[in-house]
């Protein structure tokens, strides 16, 4: 599907539906109820801004110990990053600095990309203060994101840049890990679509969303599907 989709798109811009659905087949939404009490655990964990054991975050939740190890084998082998004595400090929310800040309860933290920054306060179950700069003006961007969506953004016209799987070459296999990837770098928050634009160019194949839509992509991609999955034991 995600090639029919590449197919289809070809040079044009794909709509928000497009892109949700790619990002949905991307993705394969969906948790099951001990997946995502185990990403509660390690979010919640990480929220507090410092380095997590996989110790830590099962005696917090309660989780089997075996559980949770296995988990973080898992995120080490994809994108996620750890410390010298194997305590997790980075998987979408991030101790180390980035160009998108993430504040939470006073703490200050960092996102991978622009996307990361509107879905984590839904798996954090807190409020999100988020500032970023432009990669086109160097204009610094504020936005204050609730579990439930955008609450607010200055300036208003802010768009941001996002990657189609099935459509974007950040995407492809082999383009790097974690925030340093190509797909988290092309995945930023502008002062304006007009900047946008003209810092990513005609030819590009990143798509521009204004930032209710971007919303909107967070919320049914990753956000809805999480908290489904945790109305059982919420």
């Amino acid at each position: 599907m995600e090639v029919a989709l590449s197919e289809k798109v070809g040079m044009e811009s794909p709509d928000l539906n497009e892109i949700i659905e790619a990002w949905s087949i991307n993705k394969k939404s969906g948790f099951s109820e001990d997946e995502a009490t185990l990403i509660q655990a390690i979010y919640s964990a990480l929220a507090a801004g410092r380095p997590i054991s996989a110790e830590r975050v099962s005696t917090g939740s309660g989780i089997p110990l075996s559980t949770v190890k296995t988990a973080f084998r898992t995120m080490r082998s994809r994108e996620a990053d750890f410390d010298d004595d194997g305590n997790l400090i980075s998987n979408a929310l991030s101790l180390r600095p980035t160009r998108h800040k993430f504040e939470v309860d006073g703490q200050q933290l960092y996102a991978w990309c622009a996307v990361d920054t509107l879905f984590l306060p839904g798996l954090v179950g807190k409020t999100a203060d988020v500032e970023s700069i432009c990669p086109a003006t160097g204009e610094r961007i504020r936005l204050r994101i609730s579990p439930t969506g955008l609450e607010s953004v200055d300036p208003l016209e802010t768009v941001v840049s996002v990657v189609v799987p099935g459509a974007s070459a950040a995407c492809e296999p082999g383009q790097g890990k974690g925030a340093d990837s190509a797909s988290c770098q092309s995945m930023n928050y502008f002062a304006s679509r007009e900047a946008a634009e003209k810092h990513l160019g005609v030819n590009s194949d990143v798509a521009i969303l204004d930032v209710q839509e971007a919303s909107q992509l967070a919320q049914k991609v990753w956000v809805v599907p999480y908290l489904k999955a945790l109305e059982p034991v919420i």
